[in-house]
């Protein structure tokens, strides 16, 4: 009944409110290392994906949010998505104007990298994070960001051969 909230004949409201409403489940449902969530994934990935491509700003930026989210707490079942999310997020950010949803995008990267580091190329992703800081508007994203840079930072100093 939600995901019929998200098709582009109801309003922007109603296409934005149902985004987010789903993005803040994540964090409840993934709790249990995402099985919880595992069969939602399925649905919720192709109605962000199709939402990165709204007009409104808000929706977008509620879809982005969702899609950083459900990798966050999705677990194992949503990693070998990752690819396409990553792909996702890319296309999105070449054509994104909007400066909240440009944050987003970073931060939903770096929810990816706190998820599972090694789903991501991080030779190729960390270059386009670094390229888009300082944020702009949403400040909130520094959170996964700063949680990402720590994580990727503490396994570099755990890695690294002594001198």
């Amino acid at each position: 009944m939600l995901l019929k909230k998200t098709e582009q004949h109801c309003t922007v409201a109603e296409r934005s409110f149902t985004l987010g409403s789903f993005a803040e489940c994540m964090k409840p449902l993934g709790s249990g290392g995402g099985n919880a969530l595992q069969p939602f994934i399925q649905h919720l990935l192709p109605v962000y994906t199709k939402s990165f491509k709204d007009e409104d700003k808000d929706v977008r930026n509620n879809a982005i949010y969702g899609i950083g989210e459900l990798a966050l707490h999705g677990g194992a079942p949503v990693h070998n998505h990752f690819p396409a999310i990553l792909q996702s997020l890319s296309s999105q950010l070449a054509v994104e104007k909007d400066p909240r949803c440009l944050d987003q995008i970073v931060g939903a990267v770096c929810r990816l990298i706190i998820s599972n580091k090694t789903g991501v190329p991080i030779e190729q992703v960390l270059p386009v994070v670094f390229a888009n800081l300082p944020l702009r508007e949403d400040m909130e994203e520094y959170e996964p960001v700063l949680r990402a840079l720590h994580l990727l930072y503490t396994c570099l100093l755990y890695t690294s051969p002594s001198p």
